[in-house]
């Protein structure tokens, strides 16, 4: 996490989103995914669902350097585009 202090990115990130890509990250498997549900996501930062709703779009159109730091796969009746349950 030092280089998201020394590039920049939680300065401009902030706190809420910050904490928010956090959270997202403690979620994550190896493969980068994760799939906690809001009302999961909104007891761990004590915030209503609604506010998760927000933060995770704020985040899915947040750019650092150019790049998204958020991606989200489309799932259909609990599958991923992998295949994986």
């Amino acid at each position: 996490y030092l280089s998201a202090i020394e590039d920049g990115l939680i300065g401009e990130l902030g706190g809420d989103r910050w904490a928010m890509l956090c959270v997202l990250a403690a979620h994550m498997n190896k493969a980068g995914e994760c799939f906690p549900s809001q009302q999961k996501i909104a007891e761990h930062l004590e915030v209503s669902r609604q506010a998760v709703n927000k933060r995770i779009q704020d985040l899915l159109e947040f750019e650092f350097k150019g790049k998204p730091i958020l991606f989200l796969v489309a799932t259909v009746e609990g599958v991923n585009r992998r295949g994986n349950r």
